[in-house]
């Protein structure tokens, strides 16, 4: 009786997985033929703001593909080196190569060494914000993408990327307009049912009309997990699990507040 029941278990997931590929899949080539609302136009430039090199694939490599593949100009900005054990410039050469396999040359990756990695340490929001804006002008973006107030994981470095976007934005130190969107937290199961997690990604785009959904591709999932492979130096036993298991990785999945400032 209780093979039965596993066995029944096992169909079922397995029927879930069959059919979350196959929306995955249906979703991408409808995104391909129709736009999102992004307020985007073609060859506009939009810069990615992260706080550390490994983010940019680890959490946005499914926004930075449809971007990149879409013709607007990726910009990415980490706000440190990844410095904290003391292998800065390493991790600097491996942010590039990551960049590039994702499709952004290495003219426009951007890795400043003026605030401190440390997971531990908020830094002053005014003084990042004014870092920020300098790059705005030298990539001449008018979009930003960052992390949300929880930051994904809950690095207290990446809440602060989100609050010097939020206190740009907010500040108006930009002379342009502006538009800033927010990569959503999601509680804990969800990151980790890979592509199993559209069903209720789609539900909440159902439920919030202001709320994007970004969908990469099977292949787009091979190009983030190279280019994962390409940051040597952190590619320990839970970044892997994570690169296997997250719904950011495997499923490529992105939520954006479109639209609604930065709280």
């Amino acid at each position: 009786m209780s093979l039965d029941v596993s066995s029944s278990g096992m169909l079922i997931v397995l029927f879930l997985l069959v059919a979350a590929y196959l929306i995955l899949i249906k979703l991408h080539a409808i995104q391909t033929e129709k736009p999102l609302r992004l307020g985007l136009k073609r060859n506009d430039s939009v810069l990615v703001v992260v706080s550390h090199p490994d983010d940019e694939c680890l959490f946005f490599s499914p926004t930075i593909l449809y971007l990149t593949q879409r013709g607007f100009k990726v910009h990415v900005l980490s706000l440190t080196s990844g410095n904290f054990y003391g292998d800065g410039k390493r991790r600097v050469r491996e942010l590039l190569n990551s960049c590039d396999n994702l499709g952004v040359p290495h003219d426009r990756v951007f890795c400043t060494n003026k605030f401190e990695d440390n997971p531990n340490l908020d830094w002053e929001c005014d003084i990042v914000a004014k870092h920020i804006e300098e790059h705005l002008a030298k990539s001449e973006a008018n979009t930003i993408i960052t992390f949300d107030d929880y930051g994904v994981s809950g690095h207290i470095n990446h809440k602060s990327a989100y609050k010097s976007v939020r206190h740009l934005v907010r500040s108006k130190i930009c002379s342009r307009d502006l538009q800033a969107f927010s990569l959503e937290s999601v509680f804990l199961p969800r990151k980790y049912i890979q592509v199993l997690d559209i069903f209720i990604s789609l539900f909440y785009e159902w439920l919030d009309s202001d709320t994007t959904l970004i969908v990469a591709s099977p292949a787009d999932y091979y190009t983030a997990y190279n280019s994962m492979l390409k940051h040597q130096s952190q590619l320990v036993w839970f970044r892997k699990l994570f690169v296997i298991f997250s719904r950011l990785v495997t499923a490529c999945l992105s939520n954006f507040q479109v639209n609604k400032p930065l709280l």
